[in-house]
């Protein structure tokens, strides 16, 4: 017992002992071997306990080599610190959309007459940063070059043809440069600067987007709408609950950053998102007022009425692949030449034949000629007839970053002529994200 007891109180000696400095394993080793010779342990129990003390030793040894490497004095920069203030947090993203199209059988249109080809780039790079919890700031540059078919005076429609196309043939410009702030537990939003307004009003989840939606501009916003261009403007938006948004939006009506304040357009819309059985809808009811001096079709000595109109634009998902929309737009009779715009049709993720990432878009539109403007042909001896367009297009994804796909849009009555042939455009777009 008493063996037992001093072999235990020695070998805890030279445990305790050895880590302190790699130099006292000689001294343990001597005790051992002391204790061999008087015979109080054994050769085996020398081997053990000398074992023990070998393997705690590399074991430290390892640890105090990871600690080393791991340390970082109090004087370094880690690659944070290297990152200059302002630049924490910015996002920086971009997309680049080109397309060729082709007319069919307006040729037998005169004038203008004859089949055109013609194709655009247009490019954005976007950059956010956000300011504090509540604040976000926003640049939007856009370049491009080409104006597509917007550029030949042979094909002209109420309903549009290429809203990636610009109306010079290159440019450099500033689309959107705003801040935003949110109040109240982000219940209320506040956006100042130079806006798209088109981006908080008439919105839609399958038909608003030109760079990878339908490209006919009366499928990207409601062509019942006299909204201004990209300029000066403020939007406020009060979520008081899940299901509601109330917005409010003015813009100088003439797009101009002279007297801005003065004939402003105006727009109050109302949003609910209600979810049926997970599937989500967004049902958009609006009206808006363009206070800028418009002359009358039938009477051109009247130069001062305004414009105004009620519109409508809903979105609802059918089932996880399929989403329907529809927009309707109503607008002043006596100054526009088109009074009512309608438009409706779907978009059908690739998901269901197993192209997770495609999407095929359907829809049809219809510009309904005021009854000035009907009276205004006649005069002219044209018979004005509704201007009707479909448009389809497929996107095939690449990958991640690369889509490609064909378009195709039909137009009958262009501008409301009832002896407009029909017309095909058929299309190809590319469009790049990064």
């Amino acid at each position: 017992m008493l063996k037992n007891v001093v072999v235990a109180l020695l070998a805890a000696a030279s445990l305790i002992l050895f880590p302190l400095s790699y130099s006292y394993a000689s001294d343990s080793d001597a005790i051992l071997k002391v204790l061999i010779k008087k015979g109080i342990i054994s050769e085996a129990e020398y081997k053990d306990i000398m074992g023990e003390l070998k393997d705690k030793h590399s074991a430290e040894e390892k640890e105090a080599k990871a600690e080393q490497q791991t340390h970082v004095p109090d004087n370094a920069t880690n690659g944070a610190d290297k990152i200059p203030e302002f630049l924490r947090g910015l996002g920086i993203s971009g997309n680049v959309t080109m397309v060729g199209q082709a007319t069919i059988g307006n040729k037998r249109n005169t004038p203008p007459g004859g089949d055109v080809t013609a194709g655009n780039i247009r490019a954005q790079i976007d950059v956010a940063r956000p300011l504090g919890d509540d604040g976000t700031l926003f640049f939007r540059t856009q370049m491009g070059a080409g104006k597509g078919l917007k550029g030949t005076d042979r094909l002209s429609s109420f309903w549009g043809i290429n809203d990636t196309a610009a109306d010079s043939d290159s440019y450099v410009w500033i689309r959107e440069a705003w801040y935003e702030h949110k109040f109240l537990d982000k219940k209320v939003a506040l956006t100042v600067g130079k806006l798209d307004i088109t981006r908080y009003f008439d919105t839609n989840a399958v038909a608003n987007d030109e760079n990878s939606q339908f490209l006919a501009s009366g499928f990207v916003n409601n062509m019942a709408v006299e909204f201004p261009g990209y300029t000066a403007g403020t939007r406020l938006t009060i979520s008081p609950v899940e299901l509601i948004d109330v917005s409010l939006g003015w813009q100088p009506g003439d797009s101009s950053w002279d007297n801005i304040f003065n004939r402003p357009f105006l727009i109050a819309e109302v949003g609910l998102k209600p979810k049926i059985n997970e599937l989500q809808g967004n049902y958009r009811i609006y009206g808006w007022t363009n206070q800028i001096d418009h002359t009358e079709i039938l009477d051109p000595t009247v130069t001062t009425d305004k414009g105004y109109g009620l519109g409508l634009s809903l979105d609802q998902q059918l089932t996880n692949y399929l989403t329907v929309f529809g927009r309707a737009g109503y607008q002043s009779p006596k100054i526009y030449n088109y009074d009512v715009a309608l438009s409706g049709g779907l978009g059908l993720s690739g998901k269901i034949w197993q192209r997770d990432e495609d999407m095929l878009g359907i829809a049809y539109g219809t510009s309904m000629l005021s009854r000035d403007y009907k009276q205004a042909l006649a005069l002219q001896d044209i018979a004005g007839r509704n201007e009707h367009r479909v448009e389809a297009y497929y996107n095939v994804a690449l990958n991640k970053y690369v889509v490609v796909g064909p378009d195709y849009q039909f137009i009958t009555n262009a501008l409301g002529y009832s002896d407009f042939k029909n017309v095909s455009v058929t299309g190809l777009r590319a469009r790049i994200v990064f």
